[in-house]
């Protein structure tokens, strides 16, 4: 599991870089203070990699997900 901190900086990282993260609209990430290390289809897909639970796991919705839960 993630500590509190890592967490904190992969979240940071996830808010300054929307670009980056919006390629992967749809698909599980596993998410470090740099960048996204990981991603899957799913989220049972992404606990399998080695190595993911070092990182914040976040699914990064579709528009449409928002958009269901904005409106």
């Amino acid at each position: 599991m993630a500590s509190a901190s890592m967490a904190m900086d992969a979240h940071r990282w996830l808010i300054d870089h929307p670009k980056e993260a919006s390629e992967y609209q749809g698909r599980w990430v596993a998410v470090s203070g740099t960048g996204i290390e990981l991603a899957a289809g799913s989220l049972s897909e992404i606990i399998k990699e080695k190595g993911a639970k070092n990182f914040l796991i976040t699914k990064i919705p579709l528009l449409k997900e928002i958009e269901e839960v904005l409106y």
